[in-house]
């Protein structure tokens, strides 16, 4: 029944377009009469009921994208899949999979949809990128119910959920590696702006602040280009603490030591297993000081774009690059800024928070250029925070009633701030999304969601069975997920084997030594024309690394030559 209903969506625009904009109107209806009737305790006000209307309605829109399962240009979501179908055979990360600019927790969700699944693919990876921003909006929804009447929650939620659910990027769409630090910035600010009562009155929930510190401490484990926003999250935390209403400073103390001592946990837990498995000098070398070379494009200098002055432009250039991005976030944070100015009109509590919310979007903002590369996917970083600034703003706003010759204005006042609310938050998003065409439509109807397989892959797969290891040579790790089978070194992609830097040699006698360990049935040479950033042999093929061709050479026979990818099998298997 659910292939009948896709395929008679997928059979027309109108189909689709109909169906995805009665779920967002019907969200929109529930929202705007929530807050016209302002029953608190009415049933379609409970947060479960707004908590599955968002999700049906990311999933009215962003199901042909979910269902086309196949890479999109960029490989690094077939890297994560691959990384946590490896982490399956061997769990500790750094000795079987080495994420470069990215920690174990970016694997960790898709290990727990392997494990419900069986398998990944892409249509799996980004159904748990859904769920993801899924969390992320519920965690907006109850800050907004905590600090805000309940009624207004449902109002404040709708641009964040509109620009999740509008974007067609597949910067976007694709699982990432923001997707994780997202989702945990999210939750962590939950946890926070809740450890206290609505009006910021009384001793904070300890646990809470122990969480948030969890939460946000665990981010330089899945993204360390996110460390900036986890930084100003319990910087902002620990500010909240000490300016609290308590004047009993030992209490305060012990509040602070819960916030630091949770965002030390994570860092304990994982260093812990580090040094008890003995990889500590895979960890400090790749994982540090080599993403602190490429922070400050000392290993690959011809990587970075643009200077840190030159970021602004720069991420108002790419916000214009991907569809529906610049529409929020500009139109969002020119509406927080102006909402700012009224600060004196805002309760201490509320002025403490929009505080937090300003200094998380300019460190997100920050984290986004920081590398000086002009990848669009960085950008997801920022809107969370942006939709928060907005939401917060706007809420303080609306709970002002005035002095008592406002009281009788207020009707008309609150119907102008709503409608200059959405008129910022969502009307530049909708006109948007009207104007462009959907250009997922039609996949679903010629492949049924199943896994596009490349000639190179299948030709793959008469060599090795699923579950066996594959090495790959170059940056092509979509043929771990379309064939099934997992990586022979711990490397998603060997460009550090490949480009002239002072470590390449470590990075090249640690690909063989895995490759040696793991004897992989097929060895694939991905440098060619046709093939992901490195297409020239003679510059970058493994004979370039004369120990490895020496290997290949001894152990391995050509067999087939697809794509610009050479196929080599090894001798006991021919």
């Amino acid at each position: 029944m659910l292939v009948n209903l896709l395929t008679w969506l997928d059979a027309s625009p109108a189909h689709y377009w109909i169906v995805a904009w009665i779920t967002f109107c019907g969200f929109a209806a529930i929202a705007l009469l929530a807050l016209a009737c302002g029953r608190e305790k009415a049933w379609w006000q409970h947060p479960v009921l707004f908590s599955l209307a968002m999700l049906i309605v990311l999933l009215a829109f962003r199901w042909p994208e979910l269902l086309d399962n196949r890479q999109y240009p960029d490989p690094d979501e077939s890297q994560f899949i691959a990384g946590a179908s490896t982490m399956r055979e061997d769990p500790i990360f750094w000795r079987s999979v080495d994420g470069t600019t990215h920690g174990p927790l970016t694997e960790w969700p898709l290990l727990i949809a392997l494990g419900a699944r069986g398998s990944l693919d892409f249509a799996t990876a980004r159904t748990v990128s859904i769920l993801l921003v899924w969390l992320e909006l519920i965690s907006a929804l109850l800050i907004f119910r905590h600090l805000y009447k309940k009624s207004v929650a449902g109002l404040l939620v709708l641009p964040l959920l509109a620009t999740h659910a509008f974007t067609q990027a597949w910067s976007f769409v694709a699982y990432g590696s923001e997707h994780v630090p997202d989702a945990l910035i999210a939750i962590g600010c939950c946890a926070l702006f809740t450890a206290w009562r609505p009006n910021g009155t009384g001793a904070p929930d300890r646990s809470r602040l122990f969480a948030t510190g969890v939460l946000l401490g665990a981010i330089s484990f899945a993204k360390l280009q996110a460390v900036p926003i986890a930084a100003a999250g319990v910087a902002a935390g620990a500010w909240l603490v000490l300016t609290a209403n308590s004047v009993n400073w030992n209490k305060r103390v012990r509040d602070l030591g819960a916030l630091v001592g949770g965002a030390v946990t994570m860092s304990i837990m994982i260093l812990g297993i580090v040094l008890a498995t003995g990889i500590w000098s895979d960890f400090f070398s790749c994982y540090i000081l080599d993403n602190l070379q490429y922070a400050a494009a000392n290993r690959f200098p011809s990587d970075r774009s643009f200077t840190l002055i030159d970021g602004p432009r720069m991420l108002l250039e790419l916000g214009d690059s991907v569809g529906g991005f610049n529409q929020f976030t500009l139109w969002m944070a020119g509406f927080g800024g102006c909402g700012l100015l009224l600060l004196p009109r805002f309760t201490p509590w509320q002025r403490r928070c929009a505080v937090v919310a300003a200094a998380l979007l300019v460190a997100a903002a920050l984290a986004a250029i920081a590398p000086g590369r002009p990848y669009l996917h960085y950008l997801q970083l920022i809107i969370f925070p942006t939709g928060l600034l907005g939401g917060l703003v706007a809420g303080a706003v609306l709970s002002d009633r005035g002095g008592s010759s406002m009281q009788r204005w207020s009707h008309l006042r609150r119907a102008v701030i709503v409608v200059a609310f959405l008129s910022c938050g969502l009307g530049p998003q909708i006109w948007w999304r009207i104007c462009e065409p959907q250009p997922f439509i039609g996949r679903f109807t010629a492949t049924r969601g199943d896994l596009v397989r490349s000639e190179v892959s299948q030709e793959i797969l008469q060599h090795a069975h699923r579950g066996e290891t594959l090495g790959i040579w170059g940056w092509m790790p979509v043929f771990w997920v379309e064939t099934g089978l997992i990586q022979a070194s711990r490397d998603g992609q060997t460009s550090r084997q490949i480009e002239a830097h002072p470590r390449r040699d470590y990075y090249r006698a640690r690909f063989l030594q895995d490759l040696v360990r793991s004897r992989p049935p097929v060895f694939v040479d991905a440098v060619g024309p046709e093939n992901f950033v490195y297409e020239d042999r003679s510059r970058d093929g493994h004979e370039t690394f004369a120990l490895l061709d020496d290997y290949i050479e001894q152990n391995y026979h050509l067999v087939r030559e697809l794509n610009g990818t050479r196929i080599y099998v090894r001798n006991d298997r021919l």
